[in-house]
């Protein structure tokens, strides 16, 4: 599925183990987890993310992020 928006911010809600990749996404792409549990990676960083309700995350270099419910998650996609 490919989702295109015309406003800034995409709000998402993933079922457990579900998966979201975003492709190209830059420094100014902001993830954030409004509830739930999310795994996030980036094919440009080294390590995992691990974000909880509240928490955020940038990318510091372009890439590939795949994000993945670990639990029902509410995800907030915005680029600034």
């Amino acid at each position: 599925m490919n989702i295109v928006s015309q406003t800034n911010k995409i709000q998402l809600v993933l079922k457990e183990h579900q998966l979201l990749s975003l492709h190209g996404a830059n420094p100014s792409l902001a993830i954030g987890c409004k509830d739930g549990v999310l795994w996030v990676t980036n094919s440009s960083e080294g390590g995992d993310h691990i974000l909880g309700a509240g928490r955020h995350y940038s990318p510091k270099n372009a890439g590939n992020l795949v994000i993945e419910a670990m639990r029902d998650a509410s995800v907030d996609i915005e680029e600034r």
